[in-house]
């Protein structure tokens, strides 16, 4: 995570959207409750943005303290060098992309106004009234189902640095004159794993035995009132760092040597992974939780 000098990564955080789930019914009593600006930004700070004590756009400050250690070994059991046991583990911390950050700055206000359509959108007025270089204002009006659907481009409020565990053993034995079987183990675990465009406030399907802010049926014209966080699109994503993975392997594999270096091989991996997304596509879930 990088230090902006100049104040301008501005960013919505949940857990202050969280403090105003009901925002108003109206332009004029709907909150901007959920903006964030850094210490350092040097603009008209609105009543209910709130004001950070980081230059940096998320809750967390940057890592000081990403240690990673790798370790490897070859053992020699016999007194023969045809028996080898090699292994090997380390921590890999990755790089967070410098595009994951400047979204903020580009997308968010005060800098840029969400030209979406408005929930009452006709010819004469197809696109919501924001004002570039203001804060926009949340609300929801739950007679006719239209709210200020805002359309945000966020990052995660925790964003922590991807990290990857990876292990590997194997033995080499060469059995016959210039013949050698290796079988090894190789795995690798992932966290905190980069997840980008997770839209998290798509709409929660409403019942009588679980009504949605106060919503029970399920149509078209109430979708927007259906949303997690009342006056955000449906449309709106998110960037943060909660994807994790798992990868384990046997690894099979017998060579053969022949004169002037020339060597055939055959090798066989049989291998399983999970992970929580596709790292492509981002992670399918509505749990705010998960956005830590």
């Amino acid at each position: 995570m990088m230090y902006d000098r100049y104040g301008n990564d501005t960013n919505i955080w949940i857990s202050q959207l969280q403090t105003v789930l009901i925002p108003g019914s109206s332009p004029a009593t709907g909150t901007p409750v959920g903006f964030v600006v850094p210490a350092n930004f040097t603009g008209r700070v609105a009543p209910g943005v709130l004001k950070s004590s980081h230059d940096i756009p998320t809750r967390n400050n940057p890592p000081r303290d990403n240690f990673a250690p790798r370790v490897g070994f070859a053992w020699q059991p016999l007194d023969t060098p045809r028996l080898v046991i090699r292994g090997a583990g380390g921590f890999f911390y990755d790089r967070i992309a410098g595009a994951s950050i400047i979204q903020s700055v580009q997308l968010q206000p005060p800098y840029a106004a969400d030209a979406s359509g408005g929930t009452g959108a006709g010819l004469a007025q197809p696109f919501n009234t924001l004002t570039a270089g203001a804060f926009p204002v949340r609300w929801a009006n739950f007679t006719n189902g239209s709210t200020s659907n805002l359309n945000e481009v966020i990052m995660g409020e925790n964003f922590l640095t991807p990290l990857v565990y990876s292990w590997n053993i194997n033995v080499q034995y060469e059995f016959v004159k210039d013949w050698v079987l290796e079988l090894g183990s190789v795995g690798s675990r992932g966290i905190h794993q980069i997840t980008r465009g997770w839209n998290f406030n798509a709409p929660y399907l409403a019942s009588a035995a679980n009504p949605v802010n106060g919503i029970t049926t399920n149509r078209t014209s109430n979708y927007l009132v259906r949303v997690p966080y009342l006056g955000l699109s449906e449309n709106s994503t998110v960037e943060t760092t909660n994807g994790d993975f798992k990868y384990n392997s046997l690894q099979a594999a017998v060579r053969k040597r022949f004169s002037k270096g020339f060597t055939v091989q055959a090798a066989y991996t049989w291998s399983r992974a999970f992970t929580t997304n596709n790292l492509a596509s981002g992670i399918r879930t509505t749990s705010a939780s998960s956005m830590a």
